[in-house]
């Protein structure tokens, strides 16, 4: 799966960066390549037509960008000023990325994508302060590809 605004699918280069790697033969003459990166807080997606990654995970995926976040509650702050944003940070936190595809032909068959963001914001409402977290898990799966 192409990473943001490019045609390449990983760029990563920094493998202290990687919790752990296995690849696994499936059985049916394919193998799963799979492996997790370690936590990364505010990871920002590769930038629009680079080859530059500058975040770990930016250089696997598509992260979530958190300026982009910012200017979508920016939005909703100008339409209710009693809101302020105080503090926000998000942070990819054990994302398993597997990939199964035959040896033979370099042919791909699946693509999977386990990703879980955990979320912080600080908030003042009015008078009253609001801190909070939330976890998002979001999984991509790509299969059944023709060639």
């Amino acid at each position: 799966m192409p990473i943001h605004n490019s045609d390449v699918g990983c760029l990563l280069t920094n493998y202290d960066a990687v919790e752990w790697a296995k690849c696994e033969d499936v059985g049916d003459g394919t193998k799963k390549i799979s492996f997790s990166l370690k936590e990364e807080m505010n990871c920002e997606p590769t930038p629009a037509d680079t080859l530059v990654p500058v975040s770990n995970h930016g250089a696997v995926m598509q992260p979530l960008s958190r300026q982009s976040i910012l200017d979508e509650v920016e939005k909703i702050t100008e339409k209710f000023p009693i809101i302020t944003v105080n503090d926000f940070s998000h942070g990819y936190r054990e994302c398993v990325f597997e990939c199964v595809y035959n040896p033979d032909t370099n042919q791909v068959k699946s693509i999977t994508h386990h990703v879980v963001i955990d979320i912080n914001a600080d908030l003042k409402v009015t008078l009253a302060k609001i801190a909070g977290s939330a976890r998002l898990y979001n999984d991509m799966l790509i299969y059944d590809i023709t060639w």
